[in-house]
């Protein structure tokens, strides 16, 4: 009788590690994929002031992010597009070539991780893909001139400091360089790779908040123990 107890309890044993060991997953292997937590936290958008340099031509233009999610409160994923334009300076004289830029405009995906969001300083690391235009003079013999345009893909990176004025409105500020994957024969090289400077205000929304409101409203409707009662 002894001994069956023994065993029970032994087995008892074994049953419980092995469960532990099955909910914990400790099982290591070299190629084992991570385990991803990505959470979706609340939307948030910007928009402001932007300048472009194209070759000691400075451009004025405003930037958009017509949408943006953020993840884990620390990663912004948002799609927009920039735009400028202004007075550009030319050559009267006939030429094949110029190295001056009238107009430029993109549409860009970012990621942008965010330092420090919660804080009243907090930075930002915004990373851009774009798919990017800009438009240039061309002399002509008869003194005129045509605009030609001129399509090519770019990547940005940055650094922008901001300050948290309410909770869902931030101001900040700060620099991108521009970095072309392409070049024409048109236009010179540096007028494709270059600086920007933006001023922005952001903004939050925060959806999950106003979710959990309705859905405990709805709950609160639906759902009442008491109710009919």
């Amino acid at each position: 009788m002894t001994h069956a107890k023994h065993y029970i309890i032994a087995c008892a044993a074994l049953l419980s590690i092995s469960q532990l060991h099955a909910q914990k997953d400790s099982v290591e292997s070299l190629f084992k994929a991570p385990k991803l937590n990505v959470h979706y936290s609340y939307l948030q958008f910007e928009f402001g002031y932007t300048g472009f340099v194209f070759n000691g031509t400075y451009l004025n233009g405003t930037s958009y992010d017509l949408i943006g999610a953020v993840f884990n409160d620390d990663v912004d994923v948002a799609i927009g597009f920039d735009q400028c334009g202004g007075a550009s300076r030319y050559s009267n004289s006939f030429s094949s070539t110029t190295t001056t830029v009238q107009s430029y405009s993109d549409f860009y995906i970012k990621a942008e991780p965010l330092l420090f969001p919660d804080k009243v300083f907090n930075f930002s690391v915004p990373i851009k893909l774009c798919v990017a235009t800009l438009s240039y003079p061309i002399p002509m013999a008869t003194g005129r001139r045509r605009t030609m345009s001129y399509g090519f893909a770019a990547a940005t990176g940055g650094a922008f400091f901001y300050v948290n004025l309410f909770r869902p409105l931030s101001l900040g500020a700060g620099a991108d360089y521009r970095l072309s994957f392409t070049s024409s024969s048109q236009v010179a090289s540096n007028d494709y790779s270059n600086f920007s400077f933006s001023v922005l205000a952001r903004l939050k929304i925060y959806t999950r908040a106003t979710g959990r409101r309705l859905a405990a409203k709805k709950n609160d409707y639906y759902d009442s123990k008491d109710r009919f009662q």
